[in-house]
This record gives structure tokens, C-alpha cells and sequence, in this order.
């Protein structure tokens, strides 16, 4: 949550300051009244922003604008790592679960099951397979919790710079979202296919890695045989 805070403010925020730096809006000398309006936070921020260009100078006041914005974005950035160094105990216990879980599974099932199936492809199951899991299903409960927060923030600050713009860019992102829906449809069976393509790969290298006395004896005999 700290992380989408500080990506939301960390340039929104100085845009009223740099107006009032750069001589794109006059400077506010009198105390305006507080209000939860548009028009009142805006005032009150220009009066800020100004008491602080009349305070220190020009100069000094873009030294102290660089500053806040390394310090917010290494802010941002921080805790981004601290997010991701959180959510690592919780994404690799999720994925021992289910490999245990799958492990057990294999263990339980009837010895017939294995005279039929593939080793290697039970081994894509446990480990390629479980992969994307982690990379899809976590991700996507990850974003779920984090994205809404970006968005509704991300939201409140396009509305209050200029609403006939946000409805623009809503209106753009419902298309695309259809469109990246739809694309998404066709990549899934793609993947399931890869998936499965992938599990096939693993068990006839097994089954290579396996057999291999019998097939290199056998490759030695066909090569004897073309040589006579």
C-alpha cells in the first residue's frame, strides 16, 4: 500500500510546485481558506508551494524539488522490495504445499496408473506445471490486492486534473481490455498446449536417459551394420 501511495503522489504532487517555479501559474501571497473542493486544495497547495519559491529563492526551491523526488522515488522503490521480500516466505510455502500435496497424491495412486503413464511427464507435472502456477495464480492474487489500490488512486488524481480526459482514457482501456481478454483466450489453449508438449519432452528424455545402455548398444550395432 505504501508503494502505491508513493507511485500515485510522486509526480501529481510537484506539478502545482513546478507551475509556480517555472512562472506557469502567478504566486499566491494570501492565505486562502481551506475547503475539500477542487478549487480550495489547489489554492492551498499554489499558496504552499509559493510561501516556499519566496521563501528560498528560485533556485534553492528547485534544489529542494530535485531532493523530494529522489527521496519519494527511493521510497517507492523500497518499498517495493519490501513487498516482493514479504510475499517471497508466502509464494514458496504456497508452492511446497502443492508439491507436497502432488507428491502424496503420486504416492497414493495404484501401481497400474504407473505401467501407463509417463515418468517424465509426471515429473512436468511437479515441477513445470507447479512453476506456472506460481508465475500465473500468485501473480494474479498479488495484483488483485494491489492494482484496485493503483487504479482507484491513479483514478482520484486523472479526475482531478482534468475529468473530460479521464473519461477519455477510461473509454481507451475498456477496448483495449477487450481486446487483451480476447488474446488472452487464445493464449491460454496455446499454453495448455506447451504445457503439455513440455511434459511430453521431459518423459522421453527420461525414458533416454533411462534406456541408455540399451540405445547406444543398439545405435553401435545399426552403425557396425552400416559399415559392413
Amino acid at each position: 500500500m505504501l508503494m502505491v501511495v508513493f507511485s500515485i503522489v510522486s509526480i501529481p504532487a510537484l506539478i502545482p510546485f513546478l507551475n509556480i517555479l517555472f512562472d506557469q501559474q502567478p504566486i499566491v501571497t494570501a492565505k486562502p481558506i481551506w475547503s475539500w473542493s477542487k478549487e480550495g486544495i489547489e489554492d492551498f497547495m499554489n499558496y504552499g508551494f509559493s510561501q516556499v519559491v519566496l521563501r528560498y529563492g528560485k533556485e534553492q526551491a528547485l534544489i529542494y524539488a530535485c531532493i523530494v523526488i529522489v527521496v519519494v522515488f527511493f521510497l517507492k522503490n523500497l518499498f517495493q522490495y519490501l513487498s516482493l521480500a514479504f510475499m517471497a516466505p508466502l509464494r514458496n510455502g504456497i508452492v511446497y504445499d502443492i508439491r507436497q500435496q502432488l507428491f502424496e497424491k503420486m504416492m497414493n495412486l495404484p501401481i497400474a496408473y504407473f505401467s501407463e503413464a509417463r515418468k517424465g511427464d509426471l515429473m512436468s507435472r511437479i515441477t513445470a506445471d507447479v512453476q506456472e502456477v506460481e508465475a500465473g495464480i500468485l501473480n494474479m492474487l498479488t495484483n488483485a490486492i494491489r492494482e484496485p489500490l493503483m487504479i482507484l488512486g491513479a483514478i482520484v488524481v486523472m479526475v482531478f486534473i482534468s475529468p473530460s480526459l479521464t473519461i477519455f482514457v477510461l473509454v481507451l482501456i475498456l477496448f483495449t481490455g477487450i481486446v487483451i481478454g480476447g488474446i488472452g483466450r487464445v493464449l491460454k489453449k496455446k499454453s495448455s498446449l506447451a504445457q503439455s508438449q513440455l511434459g511430453l519432452l521431459v518423459a522421453r528424455v527420461e525414458e533416454a536417459i533411462s534406456g541408455l545402455r540399451i540405445i547406444k548398444g543398439v545405435w553401435r550395432t545399426t552403425l557396425s551394420d552400416s559399415a559392413i
